[in-house]
């Protein structure tokens, strides 16, 4: 990726920080000239997806936005379980830490064994998961069989002690009629991953 040009005109385009590409890409808010000198510096503002960011450049790098994904991350970033490979095992954070009734949370989970994502081919999937458009060209197809193979018993794990907790609460027919309401093959899949036969 090319470095932009800093100047007033950025304003209203996306970039993207060449030191740190796991913020993704960000639209340019503000572009304020810090000094007159023959190497002018900038204050740009930007918006990402995380939040709000003012940086100044130089020494900031900005560049065009690119679809790639970079697997090597700093150790903040492994501490936190925010590097692609932690990425492409997490379950979705609204299905994790739904606030709700223990109906709800267990249809929260349940909802990852629907349809379209429960049968997406596997490269499909790790584009889901990473954003990465070509999960290919950064994970082999056994990293990324591996990495399912982590979400999946993840997955399962969760919706086993869901239903835990659901059994408890409810009677077995309330529990029967909840079930009933997922649709098929959905509710087949759910089943089997709880042992029901």
């Amino acid at each position: 990726m090319s470095d932009i040009e800093v100047n007033e005109a950025l304003v209203g385009r996306s970039v993207c920080n060449a030191a740190r590409p796991e913020w993704g890409t960000g639209i340019v808010e503000r572009v304020v000239r810090q000094s007159a000198s023959a190497i002018p510096t900038f204050r740009v503002t930007i918006r990402f997806k995380s939040g709000q960011r003012v940086l100044l450049s130089p020494p900031a790098r900005l560049t065009e936005p690119g679809g790639t994904v970079h697997r090597s991350t700093g150790w903040l970033d492994s501490l936190a379980g925010t590097t692609p490979d932690d990425r492409l095992r997490s379950l979705p954070d609204e299905a994790v830490n739904l606030l709700g009734s223990a109906r709800e949370r267990f249809l929260a989970i349940a909802a990852l064994y629907a349809g379209g994502a429960a049968e997406l081919p596997l490269h499909r999937w790790a584009t889901a998961q990473t954003g990465c458009p070509d999960p290919l060209s950064q994970w082999t197809r056994d990293e990324l069989a591996a990495a399912h193979e982590a979400y999946s018993a993840r997955r399962d794990s969760l919706l086993r002690e869901r239903w835990a907790v659901l059994r408890s609460k409810l009677t077995p027919a309330e529990c029967n009629a909840l079930l009933a309401e997922l649709d098929e093959p959905h509710r087949a899949r759910v089943r089997l991953a709880l042992g029901l036969s």
